[in-house]
């Protein structure tokens, strides 16, 4: 198991150089923006394009193939992808929250609990956008997954802009709001097991 998260670190090696690029990117431009947290949260959803990375690297490189000759299992092959995609999303997120908070001290400013809030639920949308994606991405692919990623996450966007504008809907009140938020580690577990459940059944029935 920890081979398999190693191999995907080492293939993502060039790619993870570029991204620690634009993780610097990231954090100038929050600091000339006054907007640190803006910067937080696009490091935090940076994590989730590694382990997009790693089907991409596996599918052009047949790893499928390879890995089933191994003494390895396919459901550690999925478990894999998974525990990466956990520590990916948890590394993004403590590094938002220790260069946030040190942004906040050196403009003397207090790192309140709404800043907490936020990474909190940027971590948990990661985990949410990767238990959605994986199993698709391992029943049709990366390439066409990345459709799937647009009509999943983009359409429902939109829809809720426009009915928002156009039907001059009520915005929840605060007390709503964080009720729902209470909410939403539960619901991300859930989902989270759920998906881990689905793509093992998918991988262990997928042709290679």
């Amino acid at each position: 198991m920890l081979g398999l998260i190693f191999k995907d670190v080492l293939v993502n090696r060039k790619y993870l150089r570029n991204l620690l690029l634009l993780v610097v990117f990231y954090f100038i431009f929050g600091l000339f923006t006054n907007n640190i947290m803006f910067a937080s949260y696009m490091i935090i959803f940076l994590g989730t394009f590694i382990v997009f990375a790693t089907f991409s690297y596996d599918d052009l490189a047949k790893w499928d193939s390879y890995a089933l000759s191994l003494p390895i299992t396919r459901s550690e092959i999925v478990l894999s992808k998974y525990i990466l995609a956990i520590g990916c999303s948890a590394i993004g997120s403590v590094f938002s929250l220790i260069t946030s908070a040190l942004y906040k001290v050196s403009k003397h400013q207090a790192f309140v609990f709404e800043d907490y809030l936020s990474i909190g639920v940027s971590f948990e949308v990661c985990i949410v956008i990767l238990s959605l994606m994986t199993p698709i991405i391992l029943k049709v692919g990366m390439e066409k997954a990345r459709l799937a990623l647009f009509v999943i996450f983009g359409i429902p966007a939109i829809l809720v802009v426009l009915l928002v504008n156009n039907l001059h809907m009520q915005i929840p009140s605060e007390a709503t709001i964080r009720f729902y938020i209470s909410l939403t580690p539960i619901a991300t577990i859930l989902i989270f097991i759920a998906s881990i459940a689905l793509s093992i059944f998918i991988y262990n029935r997928k042709e290679i």
